[in-house]
Parts: C-alpha cells; structure tokens; sequence
C-alpha cells in the first residue's frame, strides 16, 4: 500500500533525482581521480617531489589508458550507434616526446615556482596566474619547446580545461 505524499515529499524526492542525474552527468563527463592525479604531471610542483621518474612513468601509464584509446561517442544517428571516437593523443607521440618533456619540466619546475611567488607579490601586476600556467605559457611561447614536445602541450591544455 502506497502512502501519499505531501507535495514537499514530492518535491524532495525529484530533486534527489535532478541530483542523481546530474552527478551521473559529470561522472560521465569528467576523468577519474585517477586521470586527475596523473594529468598532475603538467605541473611543476610534480617536478619538485623525490622518485619523480618512477612516478612519472606509472603515470603516464594511466594518461595513455584514458587519452590514447578510441571511445565510443554514445550518440545514435539514424536508430545505429555512431562510430568510435578516435583518441586524442597518440602513444607514440607521448613516448617519443617524453625525454624532452621531462628535461624541460624538471629543469624549469623551480623557476616557475618562483616567477609565480614574485608574480604574487609585485602590486602593480593587476592578475597574478598559477604556477601550471606561468609554466605554459613560457614554453608555449618557444617555438622551440612548443615543437619538441606539442602532445604535452596539448596535454598541459587538456589539464587545464578539466581543472580550471
């Protein structure tokens, strides 16, 4: 036997459902903690850390898995699944570029610390920008770096989006 409900009954359980939809929407929609703990390595204070190498490589592990793998696109054309989506990133690249990235990274992880703190506290810069993006932006500006590794790159971008 079903008990009737009062309309704030009502109105609590379909927001329970609006809640529940919308945490499977960004379950959906958003990487696992994994992929966010791994995605770290565009940041220089990942570089900063003992073992970095060892980590680096259990991490880039989980980046191929995720961004390096077709995935299907979940939208139906014509009553038919539509095809894979194809990956975004490229096991190979990733490997080859991987010894400049680490250099670079490793090598300006301090600095870029440091530029932000100082960044910080100069009064007359009217925006102060994080530590990843002060790092970014550097490397983005050399044609050199930005071509000797453009998947990190576009790694660092993908970061960014999913974090800021």
């Amino acid at each position: 036997m079903q008990k009737n409900l009062t309309f704030c009954d009502g109105l609590k359980l379909e927001m329970v459902e609006v809640v529940l939809g919308l945490i499977e929407e960004l379950d959906v929609r958003f990487p696992k903690q994994s992929v966010l703990d791994a995605i770290g390595v565009v940041y220089p204070q990942y570089w900063l850390q003992a073992n970095v190498d060892n980590i680096f490589l259990r991490r880039l592990e989980v980046l191929k898995a995720f961004y390096c793998t077709l995935c299907p696109c979940g939208v139906v054309v014509d009553g038919k699944l539509a095809p894979m989506v194809l990956a975004i990133l490229l096991v190979w690249d990733l490997d080859v570029q991987q010894r400049f990235f680490k250099l670079t990274l490793k090598s300006s992880a301090t600095q870029a610390m440091a530029e932000v703190v100082a960044l910080a506290s100069d009064k007359a810069h009217p925006m102060v920008v994080n530590h990843p993006t002060c790092l970014w932006l550097v490397i983005n500006a050399s044609q050199l770096l930005s071509h000797t590794f453009p998947k990190y790159l576009e790694l660092a971008e993908i970061a960014m989006t999913h974090i800021f």
